[in-house]
């Protein structure tokens, strides 16, 4: 029996499979933000310039995602029942990027590794 998950779970879930240690929030908007930086155990072991820099990194993504959903009308959540999705937004070796549809099932789906964070409706 096939079960349904949401994009929040799959992002989640994602998220850990790859040891990113990032958390995924929700802004006011319903758009996603990464909010987050490594796993607590790796923070703490990290130099003071490494926490940082991985604070800004952790921004950088998160307005990047922030851009692309407003941009492309992305949601976090799904579209609505007669739209079809045309992009993604993935992260892929902690960059943030638009992809194509096809990619962000892949990787929702684990055939390529990634993170799927929305989907568009542009």
């Amino acid at each position: 029996m096939a079960t349904t998950r949401t994009l929040r779970e799959v992002v989640r879930r994602a998220a850990l499979r790859t040891g990113l240690g990032l958390t995924v929030g929700m802004l006011t908007g319903g758009m996603l933000s990464v909010t987050g930086v490594a796993a607590m155990g790796d923070l703490l072991a990290q130099p003071d310039n490494a926490i940082t820099e991985g604070a800004e990194r952790v921004a950088r993504q998160a307005a990047r995602v922030q851009r692309l959903s407003e941009r492309y009308d992305c949601s976090r959540t799904g579209l609505g029942p007669h739209v079809i999705p045309a992009r993604t937004i993935v992260l892929v070796r902690d960059h943030v990027r638009l992809a194509t549809f096809d990619e962000g099932w892949a990787i929702h789906e684990g055939v390529e590794r990634g993170t799927l964070v929305a989907v568009c409706a542009r």
